[in-house]
């Protein structure tokens, strides 16, 4: 059984955690589950790159490479 973000909403709520949710725009099978992801995490961000597709880390490499930087630009060391 796949669990899907919707069906983990509670769970997801109490991780407070800074969290980066990366979808490509052209993924049309996990924008829908990206974005429920991210409202489900209180501490979360989505981006959505566009004109990748699913595997987003290789279709669009420069722009996700800026965003996950980014992110991890504004973590504190201590936090980690």
């Amino acid at each position: 059984m796949i669990l899907s973000p919707d069906r983990l909403r509670d769970e997801l709520a109490v991780l407070d955690i800074p969290t980066v949710v990366i979808v490509g725009s052209k993924d049309r099978n996990s924008l829908e589950p990206s974005r429920v992801l991210a409202e489900s995490l209180p501490n979360a961000t989505l981006v959505q790159i566009e004109g990748a597709g699913h595997v987003v880390n290789l279709s669009a490499q420069a722009e996700f490479n800026d965003v996950l930087l980014s992110f991890l630009d504004t973590l504190d060391a201590s936090e980690t």
